[in-house]
């Protein structure tokens, strides 16, 4: 249960990562469009809603939380490594 919410919050850091300029022109070359953006972020907040709700179908609302936290941590330091050790494009 705890793996599964893990890459729910995974893919939500990451697509929060995505919707953001600097880390999307880093990754892809060019920065998001305006519509690429929201949908970016509307993932992101759907991932992290069902990573919620798994944790509160799982225990207690106040354990709940505290899972839902224990699982979004780890993935988003995972992001916030990745990041910053993938090599950059040079600036122009």
């Amino acid at each position: 249960m705890l793996m599964l919410q893990m890459l729910l919050h995974l893919g939500a850091m990451t697509a929060l990562a995505l919707a953001m300029d600097r880390h999307h022109e880093d990754l892809r070359g060019r920065p998001p469009a305006p519509r690429q953006r929201r949908l970016l972020r509307g993932l992101a907040l759907a991932l992290l809603g069902l990573g919620m709700g798994l944790a509160a179908s799982a225990d207690r609302p106040a354990q709940a939380l505290v899972d839902w936290a224990v699982a979004a941590t780890p993935a988003a330091l995972a992001v916030v490594l990745a990041l910053s050790v993938a090599p950059r494009r040079p600036r122009r």
